[in-house]
């Protein structure tokens, strides 16, 4: 049930057999139905979660109770809030399977003893935090700087089979756009 994990964060550091033990022993798993809410608005986010197989999505509401989303997360990458994580403070988002989903969790309090206690997992963390804030970075700079219709090319390069898991309203929220545009877009079939 591990060996996803341990590869993933082989990519990133080499693991010895103790840090193999350390992360079977630090991760519980968990399954959820689609739909099914991993996180609420205002509640303390208290794991960090990896995401087996499945995909789940990570949205906010407006005061009119309109969805923005925020993240699409597929297999093999990593869903929650590190604010709310971190700081222990309420969420402003919501986390949601979009379908039947398996993750791998991670409490705050057995995250700190973990990274006190390998510093390959430290490092771990360390560079995969880096790369998601690179790629924070990217998604709203592309979102300032380039038009809908290009990130909309470059989302669908990147993942070219994420229609058989998101909604096209929750692709055009995550892309800046209205689900009009996206189907006007769709139908030119510019990719």
């Amino acid at each position: 049930m591990h060996d996803k994990l341990i590869k993933y964060i082989k990519k990133y550091v080499p693991v010895t057999p103790a840090d193999i033990t350390l992360i079977e022993e630090s991760f519980t798993y968990r399954k959820l139905e689609k739909g099914e809410l991993l996180l609420r608005n205002e509640e303390v986010c208290r794991h960090q979660n990896f995401v087996l197989t499945g995909f789940i999505k990570t949205y906010n509401l407006n005061v009119m109770g309109k969805e923005h989303c925020i993240l699409l997360v597929p297999a093999e990458r990593w869903a929650s809030d590190l604010n709310s994580y971190f700081n222990q403070v309420p969420s402003t988002v919501i986390i949601k399977a979009v379908v039947n989903t398996e993750v791998l969790q991670l409490n705050k309090a057995t995250f700190d003893t973990l990274l006190d206690q390998s510093p390959s997992i430290e490092r771990f963390f360390r560079k995969m935090y880096q790369d998601a804030l690179c790629a924070h970075h990217k998604k709203i700079t592309d979102t300032l700087m380039l038009s809908a219709r290009d990130r909309y090319i470059n989302f669908i390069r990147s993942h070219p089979d994420i229609t058989q898991f998101v909604s096209l309203k929750d692709i055009a929220s995550y892309l800046g756009m209205t689900p009009e545009y996206l189907s006007n877009l769709r139908r030119q079939k510019i990719y």
